[in-house]
């Protein structure tokens, strides 16, 4: 087997695994299992598996280098399926009463581990161009170099917020000293520091040659910055600010930042599908994914300002399956054509988009249109549709994998 050959089957490893996940959040969601379960399936399963996949993938081209470590990806696929697989498993259920051991210590050592080895890699693969000032753009593009410098240059920041938030998670399951103080800011981190910053990071290199299209450099830059900064400022609130005083602020530049980079993404996005000549179907996966980040955002600031609390019911399914969700399937519908799995292919491809995308539009319909609690009716119909999208999407994708070999 070639070297590309071992990196490529690593990578689709985790993305199907990754698709499985997203399969398991949609079911756990329906099932109602509590909320710690079916966030650790959307985020540690299905979001991160499918960015390590990727990453993989496009980080060493991003920086002008190969892969460092070409088993690397398949090294770390046990250690993350078994490490997310661990952090959910609820602590009463009959599997994790079975096994004799701490399955949240052990799920979440094992997927530090898992994220260790990513990260060690990737760190071997630029170590000579951290900052990414090689670009490995084409010589055809030269506009797009400074660009592509700027989105190199918040990648290793991301690493950054990645490697906190695997340290902060195996410490709090671990009992070891850890950073934060705030369970849920070291989740924040990985989700809105790590994931979300990714996206928008590689989100400006690839889009516009995915879709053969231009948008302006100064979009792109704002929502760069603002995905940079806002976790910062997020984090800190969550922490109790400076000195443990929320009321300096940080809340609501947090929420001023993330919101300049997730309507920016969206802008970004919608500029460029109106720019391209002919976009694939799955672009609008990627509209809808940004249109999932604005309305996440927006939830996240009712709930922080007490407008609408009860949307935190329906905030992480937004963020983890709507923004971050539905882009993930976009992209992966550009690398890996539906039409490969047949002559339907693409039809179901935009099913998927639009099952998930209208299940959590119900779901945050039903919230926002209910006096308290919305009908158990209407979320389980809502919650249907998404997980039908899900096992679409993990159906295709494993067509996809078994027809290229």
């Amino acid at each position: 087997m070639t070297r590309t050959a071992t990196i490529s089957r690593g990578a689709r490893a985790l993305v199907l695994a990754g698709a499985g996940f997203f399969v398991a959040a949609a079911w756990a969601a329906l099932q109602t299992e509590p909320r710690a379960t079916v966030v650790a399936l959307a985020l540690y399963g299905f979001v991160f598996h499918t960015l390590f996949g990727k990453a993989y993938s496009l980080l060493p081209s991003y920086f002008d280098r190969d892969l460092a470590f070409a088993y690397a990806p398949r090294v770390q696929v046990p250690l993350s399926v078994l490490g997310a697989a661990g952090l959910a498993l609820p602590p009463d259920s009959p599997v994790a009463e079975a096994i004799p051991l701490d399955t949240a210590s052990a799920g979440a050592a094992l997927w530090a581990a898992g994220a260790g080895v990513f990260l060690l890699t990737i760190a071997a693969t630029v170590r000579d161009n951290p900052t990414g000032a090689d670009t490995g753009t084409s010589p055809s593009k030269p506009e797009r170099a400074r660009m592509d410098r700027a989105a190199n240059f918040v990648m290793p920041v991301a690493l950054a917020y990645l490697a906190v938030g695997s340290y902060e998670l195996a410490a709090r399951e671990l009992d070891a000293p850890t950073l934060l103080d705030v369970g849920h800011a070291g989740t924040h981190v990985l989700a809105v520091g790590t994931a979300s910053l990714l996206v928008f990071a590689v989100g400006a290199r690839l889009l516009p040659r995915l879709l053969r299209a231009d948008a302006p450099d100064a979009l792109a830059g704002a929502v760069l910055a603002g995905g940079t900064v806002g976790p910062l400022l997020l984090v800190g609130h969550l922490e109790g600010g400076v000195a443990g005083a929320p009321e300096t602020g940080l809340l609501h530049g947090a929420i001023v930042l993330l919101t300049i980079a997730v309507v920016g993404h969206a802008g970004f996005v919608g500029l460029l599908l109106a720019r391209a000549p002919a976009p694939r179907h799955a672009a609008y996966g990627v509209l809808a994914g940004s249109i999932g980040g604005v309305a996440t955002v927006g939830a996240g600031a009712a709930i922080a300002l007490e407008y609408e609390p009860m949307l935190v019911l329906v905030h992480p399914r937004l963020g983890l399956l709507g923004f971050l969700g539905l882009t993930i399937v976009g992209v992966a519908f550009h690398f890996y054509p539906p039409s490969i799995a047949g002559e339907y292919g693409d039809y179901a491809a935009d099913g998927v988009i639009v099952l998930v995308a209208a299940g959590l539009a119900l779901e945050l319909g039903a919230i926002l249109a209910a006096d308290g609690l919305p009908e158990e009716t209407v979320l389980d119909v809502a919650r249907g549709l998404v997980l039908l999208g899900a096992m679409g999407y993990a159906g295709l994708l494993a067509l996809i994998f078994y027809r290229r070999g």
